[in-house]
């Protein structure tokens, strides 16, 4: 089953026709994730086949993920399974997503989860250009400080 399942957070795994696991990305609407790649990574017409399993929890789906990155070696993830090394939100993004507005309102919960626990960036286009961006958190706080800025972002 590949609709999303209500509380649920998928991990999927992409792979070529000769079985190479090529990405291994997580998600509440898998389909919709798809799509998202279709558009905008350049190895996606390598992709000829699919996996999900269903998680009951966006922390256990987030474990999954990452344990596979470390022990599957998907060809995709070298700069998200560089990071994670490292450690949760060091350094900049890893990896920096444009969107169209449409698109963003849909899947704002993914990408939220893609900033948070993936270290990605979203740039939110309208008619084709940059309107906004969406970046981790602990990135910015990193990016003011460094700023020199006194005060932290705020948290609502």
């Amino acid at each position: 089953m590949t609709k999303p399942v209500l509380g649920k957070t998928a991990v999927y795994r992409l792979y070529d026709s000769d079985g190479t696991l090529l990405y291994v990305g997580l998600g509440s609407d898998p389909e919709s994730r798809w799509k998202d790649h279709a558009r905008e990574k350049s190895w996606w017409p390598e992709v000829s086949s699919k996996t999900v399993t269903w998680h009951d929890s966006l922390g256990e789906a987030s474990q999954a993920e990452h344990e596979a990155m470390h022990s599957e070696d998907p060809v995709h993830n070298k700069a998200k399974w560089q990071w994670s090394r490292q450690g949760e939100g060091q350094g900049a993004p890893t990896d920096i997503t444009t969107v169209p507005l449409g698109i963003f309102r849909q899947n704002i919960p993914d990408r939220v989860e893609a900033a948070h626990f993936r270290n990605e960036a979203t740039v939110v286009t309208k008619n084709g250009e940059p309107r906004a961006a969406l970046v981790p958190y602990s990135w910015l706080k990193d990016l003011i400080s460094q700023k020199g800025q006194a005060e932290e972002p705020p948290q609502t």
